[in-house]
């Protein structure tokens, strides 16, 4: 059952009275639909789906209050009856598939908890809308409406609903309130209990400021339902709206309304900004209407009237005399009646920017700042292209994460110019997370009618092909780009980035360059020098060279490596492809000249010789010219020998695979155990887990990474505590993500020998849950720990997480309660055995106690463990100083 509030709200206890709709007579009162209990002009009585009318008898829905559109058997208006078909399809707990209005009971086990639901389909509620009607009978004008309400989605499909919230004076004219949209998971995730889909809840609400209702004026609520993704006869998920609470506040003279405010969004310097606006004072009449502006947010140097140019319009235009290139304006209108309220709108910003042209070369490394670098965001207002810095790597980043909003978001190139008889060529790196493939673009655009100033709609622009990260977290390279010969005139680059309203991806672009030749540009005059070979672990050996120098410098390098140190020369005309995976001893890459200068190999075997050449080369595609006269460099390592460790020295003892105070790809973790009385490095270690379709491999690369003799490690995709849920993570592997029914986790020594795995998979027990890790509570010497009767839910959250208000169970980096990891520990406070080491406490010393752990008590330890969960531990000690207390029918077993 919902949450019961105390609320001065106009519900009818006993009987029915009927009313046009709801009706707000109090400000500061928050009133509640709830769909279980009368609302006075709403509903009558708990909805049972059985439609919409003016005089609705019990389970119905009041028509006079709710409007709708998008049914394939019409829509339902202010006051209308529909009581059958699409309007009354009665009650569902979901898995349906017919289209139409439900009273979705989403409550688990013997409660009720409806709703007002729908079931899209292809010919139902793609698009349509449901709309609220309300009243003001304050007395006063509503200038505010703080609201929320719950939105359910029951995701059964890989498919996605999105719900748009818009307000209106009229049932005309719209706002649309974007913080206020909501779109359901576009992938279908498995209830980790149940096996199937489930109803998950989601809490949303806003304040929707600067309103002007006059006193029995009607303000209408629309929720707008259509596809997030192109479907045609697909099945779609169900979605339901819940707990609906309205709160207003209200002011005798409400300030001049301030709206449609339009303004040049592009201007450059010899342009003006011209922005206008309709103002108009509900109860009285405007005497002034100003704009404020200036080059800082929030500092305003200049305040002059705008002109009233008809009716309620108003306009000014910014001189052009007062722009400066690469500058920001910044405005606000004000407005003034004749009671002298005063209403200011929102700020509003504008870059002014002129066409940025350059020469070639050109390079781009985005050491400080985008630089030259235009950013433009066509749809999504929160989110564009930025810069960024994260530790060593400072890059260009697009990402729509948090926005709620579809992003398309564009980065353009300076423009620069192109002559007959050249060949012009571009490279960069590119790094991308989070996200999933088949969701939103990211592309390379050229285009030769864009000005190089404003939006880049309704100007030509053609994709070129590059090589894009084949996983995640993975900076690569693009391989050289060669625009197309014909190309004649100016011509500007720009990387598009595109994502719906879900799924967030997160792009990076660095270390860009742009470069011409003439088309039968030479062969290098030299090869590279000082090339190396020198092995980092046994898995991987890092190349370095020194750039060629000479009158024809090269366009890049193609570097092959084999076991065998026989190669075979590359041919003139004809590029090689690079060929990353080493796994068969044979591969190769293509990097380009200028500052890169080393090629790092993984992936390798231990105590094996690897050779490499490098050649120098010119051109690109079909022109390639490589460097083969001469001595090629080579050069050749041995991995190391690699780590003695056998298997089970290490072993997986907890790991979380389904966070429920974060999302899976910033959450999921893993804990390890050395089981040895030595100190392990795990440099060149492998992880393996499985992506749904191929066995997916990070190699650690970080020769600091010892884990102690009888000591933890948490291993995770996320090191930061604020955003992964509190969890103290020592590595931070990539491209490895948790399935929640069935995955796997290996861990293989820089040897490649396996030293542990596990294996789970909900069909044949093992307990995934949201918000809960799984510990490992056997013997760490003796027992299975891929046997699923060896593994529990955490029961509590232990101070292995930080003190944050998220709620995830587990014991990150500790002995775990019930966990018998460590040999002993010992109790030195006051309190209840059953607290584990919550974090902030700190009675036990070593961490939980398991069934075959010794335990010491030197506080006070309350056993309030229940039966099903006894207090266990090994020998038990009691100190003078200590005091065990055991009260009725709790149990206390030792050995």
């Amino acid at each position: 059952m919902k949450k019961q509030y105390l609320l001065i709200i106009l519900i009818c206890i006993s009987g029915f009275r009927s009313y046009a709709q709801l009706q707000i007579s109090a400000s500061g009162t928050n009133y509640l639909i709830n769909f279980d209990a009368n609302v006075a002009g709403v509903n009558n009585g708990a909805f049972q789906g059985t439609g919409f009318s003016p005089t609705p008898v019990v389970g119905q829905l009041n028509s006079n209050a709710w409007s709708t559109t998008g049914m394939s058997e019409g829509s339902s208006g202010f006051g209308d009856t529909n009581t059958t078909g699409d309007f009354s399809r009665g009650v569902s707990e979901g898995e349906i598939v017919d289209g139409g209005f439900y009273a979705f009971d989403v409550a688990d086990k013997n409660k009720t908890n409806y709703t007002l639901g729908f079931q899209p389909t292809q010919d139902d509620f793609t698009p349509g809308s449901i709309t609220l009607k309300i009243q003001n009978t304050t007395g006063q004008y509503i200038n505010a409406i703080n609201l929320a309400f719950k939105i359910w989605d029951f995701n059964d499909f890989d498919y996605s609903t999105k719900l748009s919230f818009a307000y209106s004076y009229d049932n005309i004219t719209f706002v649309d309130v974007p913080v206020l949209n909501y779109s359901s998971p576009a992938v279908f995730v498995a209830d980790p209990f149940k096996g199937g889909p489930k109803w998950e809840s989601n809490d949303i609400g806003t304040v929707i400021n600067d309103l002007a209702v006059a006193n029995n004026g009607f303000f209408y609520l629309r929720w707008t339902s259509d596809d997030s993704n192109t479907l045609t006869a697909e099945p779609r998920d169900e979605i339901a709206l819940d707990e609906i609470n309205v709160v207003v506040s209200t002011v005798s003279n409400p300030p001049p309304l301030i709206e449609n405010v339009v303004y040049t969004k592009y201007p450059t310097t010899s342009d003006a900004i011209t922005i206008t606006a309709n103002v108009s004072d509900v109860n009285g009449t405007v005497s002034s209407v100003k704009l404020k502006y200036g080059t800082s947010t929030g500092l305003y140097t200049e305040t002059p009237l705008m002109t009233n140019t008809s009716g309620n319009q108003y306009s000014y235009s910014i001189p052009a005399n007062t722009f400066i290139n690469n500058s920001s304006v910044f405005f606000a209108i004000e407005a003034s009646d004749n009671a002298a309220a005063i209403g200011v709108s929102k700020e509003y910003s504008v870059a002014v920017r002129n066409a940025v042209t350059t020469t070639l070369p050109y390079t781009e490394p985005f050491e400080s700042s985008l630089g030259d670098c235009y950013p433009i965001s066509v749809t999504g207002s929160k989110n564009s292209w930025y810069w960024f810095k994260e530790k060593k790597d400072k890059v260009a980043e697009a990402s729509g994460y948090n926005s709620g909003e579809a992003e398309e978001d564009w980065l353009v190139l300076p423009g620069f110019d192109l002559s007959t008889g050249l060949t012009e060529v571009m490279d960069f790196k590119t790094w991308y997370n989070y996200g999933l493939d088949d969701v939103g673009t990211f592309d390379l655009m050229y285009s030769t009618d864009y000005p190089g100033t404003g939006s880049p709609e309704g100007y030509t622009w053609i994709s070129l092909p590059f090589q894009k990260p084949p996983s995640k977290k993975e900076w690569y390279y693009s391989e050289l780009v060669e625009l197309p010969p014909f190309i004649n005139g100016r011509v500007y680059l720009a990387f598009k980035y595109t994502n719906p309203n879900y799924e967030y991806r997160t792009w990076r672009v660095d270390d860009i360059h742009i470069s011409s030749s003439n088309v039968a540009y030479p062969q290098p005059t030299n090869y590279p020098t000082n090339f190396t070979a020198t092995a980092v672990s046994a898995s991987e050996i890092s190349t370095t060279w020194t750039d060629a120098l000479g009158p024809d410098l090269p366009f890049g390098y193609h570097i092959q490596v084999n076991t065998t140190g026989v190669f075979t020369p590359p041919v003139d005309g004809t590029s090689v492809p690079p060929d990353p995976d080493l796994s068969d001893g044979v591969g190769s890459v293509n990097i380009f000249h200028g500052g890169f200068e080393e090629a790092s190999w993984t992936g390798l075997l231990p105590n094996t010789t690897y050779y490499f050449i490098i050649y120098s080369y010119s051109n690109s595609g079909d022109l390639i010219n490589f460097k083969t006269n001469g001595t090629p460099p080579t050069a050749n390592a041995i991995t190391n020998a690699g780590s003695s460790a056998q298997e089970g020295d290490v072993i997986i003892t907890e790991f979380m695979a389904a966070p429920g105070s974060v999302d899976d790809t910033y959450g999921e973790w893993f804990e390890i155990f050395n089981t040895t009385a030595a100190d392990i490095n795990l440099n060149g270690w492998l992880i393996e887990s499985f992506d749904g379709v191929n066995n997916i491999q990070h190699t650690i690369s970080d020769p600091t990474l010892v884990i102690k003799a009888k000591s933890f490690l948490v291993l995770g995709i996320n090191p930061d505590p604020i955003t992964n849920g509190g969890v103290p993570v020592d590595y931070t592997f990539k491209d490895i993500f948790f399935g929640n029914t069935n995955d796997y986790i290996h861990i293989r020594s820089d040897s490649r020998l396996l030293i542990d795995r596990i294996d789970w998979d909900s069909s044949l027990g093992w307990d995934i849950r949201t918000g809960q890790s799984l510990i490992f509570v056997g013997n760490p010497l003796t027992d299975d720990n891929n046997d699923v009767l060896n593994w529990i839910p955490s029961l509590v959250r232990e101070k292995g997480y930080n003190n944050s208000t998220q709620s995830d169970l587990g014991s990150p980096r500790t002995n775990g309660l019930f966990q018998n990891l460590i040999d002993s520990t010992t109790w030195t406070g006051t309190g209840n055995w059953s607290e584990g080491n919550k974090p902030g406490q700190t009675n036990w010393s070593n961490g939980s106690p398991g069934s075959n752990v010794q335990v010491t008590i030197q506080g006070t330890a309350t056993i309030d463990l229940p039966n099903v969960f006894p207090a266990k531990c090994g020998k038990l000690i009691v100190d003078p100083t200590g005091t065990v207390i055991l009260p009725p029918k709790k149990a206390l077993t030792t050995k």
